[in-house]
């Protein structure tokens, strides 16, 4: 077991993120809810894993997850947990609070990669996307948000 601890001063600053990037006519896979756009950032919170939300901020976050096939089930999976994670069953009725939006980006985006290998590179483990404190995730979130000079902007 991996044990994460919170950023801190003691976070190395000799790190080498690395980044992912979407590019123009990439397609990306969001699972939202009805009352809320299919290209709507969510500026209140925070309230998932990785918000950055400080209070203070006008801060906004967007989950999607990157199609590599045009039947891509691990999208799907992905979306599906991160919506329905914390209630483990999905009613039919759950099912019709929420949209399905395949999104072409229009520029590209500059992505920091925390997956494998990518969260070492980053200061922390793989096993942040698994944590169940969110407290935590949001802290490393809002830490990764603020130190332009690593991560960049």
């Amino acid at each position: 077991m991996v044990k994460i601890d919170s950023p801190s001063s003691d976070t190395p600053n000799n790190i080498d993120p690395s980044f992912y990037y979407l590019n123009p006519v990439d397609t990306i896979l969001r699972i939202h809810r009805n009352i809320s756009s299919p290209l709507g950032f969510v500026y209140t919170g925070p309230r998932g894993r990785f918000d950055h939300h400080d209070g203070v901020s006008k801060r906004g976050i967007y989950y999607a997850v990157p199609i590599i096939r045009a039947d891509d089930k691990e999208a799907i999976s992905s979306c599906l947990i991160q919506i329905f994670s914390s209630i483990r069953v999905i009613k039919e009725d759950d099912l019709s609070r929420f949209n399905v939006a395949w999104v072409k980006v229009n520029r590209q985006l500059k992505l920091l990669d925390l997956r494998y290998l990518g969260a070492l590179r980053a200061g922390t483990f793989s096993a942040i996307s698994a944590v169940t404190d969110m407290s935590l995730t949001q802290e490393w979130s809002r830490y990764f948000y603020s130190k332009e000079d690593l991560y960049s902007r």
